[in-house]
């Protein structure tokens, strides 16, 4: 973790061709918050929503898959992650094999809970079919969706 001088923030930088969780780029909520003088238990609650409108992997066959992810990282985490720094993350999924989204969505969960320093909300990705725009693909992967795996 370092200062937003050393994130790709303004930079120019290419894309990801393979998954690579070390570009999540930390940065550190305690500088912020001790110029406002918050410094010892935060006075507030909650969460930064996050929502990813494009991210892309490659099924077990090969097939391209497209998801809206949408997540959630506690506003008392010591560290939240810098936007570019995501979109490059999950750009890096693009060319990567996904037996099962669920697996997808574990290795989001994990990577993004080790950048921040805590336990993140599960993500939560929508199919953004035609068919389906809005219906979740977390009731596909428990299994309770019929006929959704065309759509994805």
């Amino acid at each position: 973790m370092t200062t937003l001088e050393g994130s790709p923030l303004g930079k120019s930088t290419g894309y990801p061709e393979r998954y690579d969780p070390a570009l999540l780029f930390p940065i550190a909520r305690s500088d912020a918050r001790q110029a406002l003088g918050l410094t010892s238990e935060l006075p507030f609650g909650g969460v930064d929503l996050w929502t990813a409108y494009e991210i892309s992997w490659l099924d077990a066959l090969g097939k391209p898959q497209l998801a809206i992810g949408r997540f959630r990282i506690p506003a008392d985490s010591p560290r939240i992650v810098e936007s570019k720094s995501l979109k490059l993350y999950l750009g890096s999924f693009a060319q990567e094999h996904a037996v099962q989204t669920s697996e997808l969505v574990r290795r989001i969960e994990a990577d993004l809970a080790r950048a921040c320093g805590a336990a993140v909300g599960r993500p939560r990705f929508a199919c953004g079919c035609a068919r389906h725009p809005h219906r979740p693909v977390a009731r596909r992967i428990a299994g309770r969706a019929r006929n959704h795996d065309r759509c994805l």
